[in-house]
């Protein structure tokens, strides 16, 4: 996968993550949903930037945090 790509799935990825936090409600913070993930709100906050190549067991433990199945991450449009 050219550079390019990589950048681009992690933006998606990231944006995701974003969307679907947000859908949860105006509680669900960063802080709140890394708490739940167990990782940290810094890293998290990278993750949603698509700074930061996320690893396949952070993805799951995002995904399960936010009740979803972590294909959802990777979509374009998350439902």
């Amino acid at each position: 996968m050219e550079k390019n790509n990589v950048e681009a799935l992690l933006k998606q990825i990231g944006s995701n993550i974003k969307a679907l936090r947000k859908q949860k409600g105006p509680g669900w913070t960063q802080e709140k949903l890394a708490e739940l993930a167990g990782i940290s709100s810094k890293h998290l906050s990278d993750i949603e930037l698509g700074k930061y190549n996320v690893s396949v067991a952070y993805l799951c433990r995002i995904a399960d945090a936010l009740g979803v199945c972590y294909k959802q991450l990777l979509v374009n449009e998350p439902k």
